[in-house]
Order: C-alpha cells, then structure tokens, then sequence
C-alpha cells in the first residue's frame, strides 16, 4: 500500500487541511482576478465617457493596480491579524476566550489576555455581592462562664469588626465593591 506524506508522517487527515487553504488561496485568487477586471473595465469606460487619454487612463490602472496589491498584501493581512488577537472589550463584563486581548479596567483602560476561556464579571455584579454581604460570627461557648467569655470577646469582635469595615471601605474606594 502506498503511503501520502501525511500518513507516514501520522497525520492521515491533514490533507484535508491542506486542500482547505488551497481552495482559500484559490478563491482569494479568483477575487482579485474579478477586481482587476473590474478595475479594467471601468477605466476603458471612462476613457470613452470621459474621452480620456489612453496615457491617462494606463496611468490610472497602474495606480489602482498598486492600490489592490497594497491592500491585499499588507493592509488586510496586518488588519486580520489585529483584529484577530483582539476580543473587543469587556469593560462591562462579558465571556473572553483564550489567547485574544480584552480592553478591561475600572481604572483607565487595561489590556487583559487570558490563558483560558473565562469570564469577566462585571463591577454592577460586584456591587450587588457586596449589597448582599453578611457577616456573622458563631462562638460555641456551652459550658463556660458567660460574662468572662464577654469579657475576652468583646474586644475581640470589635478589633474584627473594625478591620472588616475598613476592609470594606478600602474595596469601596477602590472600585471592587
């Protein structure tokens, strides 16, 4: 049994892959040849309507043709590839897949690329978290003196207390809650 490249290479469906691209590149091809001929036909158009030069109106091509090959050669290429890598942003929250960027940030704007797909929740989502917040303390005590126990945990729950306001104060300045 003969071989393709591919499947000594252990790939035995990558040749699809590759026909893929080729018929890309074909179509792609086949685009610009439509383009040119368009161009063609609407400068030889001209030059009747117009009654332009023929001088003229091959100097017109040359340019329009310089113009197809810079667009297509590094215009939209340079163009795809940026756009490509970036995901938009996400400043209002939002989903994020792996590799692109995201413009994010609560203060000024932020570039974020991850490594995985995810999630960027948004800070209304936190506010309403923090609305919610309740923090309560449980202190199983059975069996001992209760006003020595009141004597040592008073001033320990208002040391926590205290740390967990300014805790609160501190992510309210800076945007998080």
């Amino acid at each position: 049994m003969i071989k393709s490249r591919y499947e000594e290479a252990g790939e035995p469906w990558h040749w699809a892959e590759e026909l893929i691209k080729a018929k890309d590149a074909t179509d792609d091809i086949a685009e610009a040849g439509k383009e040119m001929g368009f161009i063609f036909q609407s400068a030889f158009e001209d030059a009747i309507i117009e009654g332009k030069k023929l001088s003229d109106v091959l100097k017109g091509l040359l340019q329009d043709i310089a113009r197809i090959i810079l667009r297509r050669g590094v215009i939209e290429p340079l163009v795809g590839a940026f756009v490509g890598a970036f995901g938009g942003a996400r400043a209002g929250g939002g989903p994020v897949d792996a590799g692109r960027s995201y413009l994010v940030g609560e203060k000024g704007p932020e570039l974020f690329t991850p490594a995985g797909p995810g999630f960027v929740t948004p800070n209304s989502a936190l506010k309403a978290v923090a609305a919610a917040l309740n923090i309560s303390y449980t202190i199983d005590a059975r069996g001992v003196d209760e006003e020595r126990i009141m004597q040592r945990m008073t001033p320990v729950l208002e040391q926590t207390v205290e740390i967990t306001r300014t805790l609160v104060k501190r992510d309210q300045l800076e945007g998080a809650l």
